[in-house]
């Protein structure tokens, strides 16, 4: 998904979550990682966990906000940067003062640096997905789910 696809579906009168995906890295790109970006009445952020070579966490794992522009995908390679695979738009969910969609946007501002798995990354779990599911968990009446190769989104918590 582009930057300009994406901006046409933020609507600034709303609360939205959005849940995007890219591959991994070859060679283990029929995995996904997804994040979030919420959209708080134009007030756009991305949010993800995972392990980002050049991230300010420690040891470079840990949850992320604004970390990549919203819409930018995974490096092809582990090795370089560039380039990259476009993201994929996989569910979203919005609404006004009393949605589900308000409540999830404000829960992922105000909580995710208290996930309890933010010091740890493996590839099966936990990561970004599980990150994500733990998040998705709180609001099962959302409806919102990962895309079925989101590995590590069955990992308990």
């Amino acid at each position: 998904m582009t930057e300009k696809e994406f901006l046409k579906l933020v609507d600034k009168d709303k609360y939205q979550v959005f849940i995007l995906s890219s591959p991994v890295p070859i060679p283990l790109n029929f995995a996904v990682h997804t994040w979030f970006v919420v959209n708080l009445k134009g007030e756009v952020h991305r949010w993800e966990f995972g392990y980002f070579r050049g991230s300010p966490c420690e040891n470079e794992v840990g949850v992320l906000k604004d970390f990549f522009r919203p819409t930018t995908g995974m490096n092809f390679y582990f090795w370089k940067s560039e380039p990259r695979f476009r993201s994929k738009l996989a569910a979203f969910i919005e609404g006004g003062d009393d949605s589900i969609a308000r409540d999830m946007a404000l829960f992922i501002e105000e909580n995710s640096y208290s996930y309890p798995l933010k010091n740890i990354y493996r590839f099966k779990g936990p990561n970004s997905n599980t990150y994500m599911q733990w998040v998705l968990d709180k609001f099962p009446s959302s409806n919102l789910k990962l895309p079925f190769n989101s590995f590590g989104k069955g990992y308990k918590i």
